[in-house]
């Protein structure tokens, strides 16, 4: 996927914190370490719930 390796933990939770805000209907600008681009919107009408994201990890700082 292209992620740097030093930092799993930041790349992780950037992914889903952008993820939960497009779930939710809202138009993203993420400028972050790992992603980054002009805007990016769902193309679908928002869920009644954002669902939950579950996230498999082994570290100690990922399961924190």
């Amino acid at each position: 996927m292209g992620l740097r390796q030093e930092s799993p933990l930041a790349a992780v939770r950037e992914t889903v914190l952008t993820v939960r805000a497009l779930l939710r209907g809202e138009s993203v600008r993420p400028r972050g370490s790992f992603l980054g681009w002009n805007e990016a919107r769902a193309l679908h009408s928002p869920p009644l719930s954002v669902p939950s994201i579950y996230v498999g990890a082994m570290g100690p700082k990922m399961l924190a």
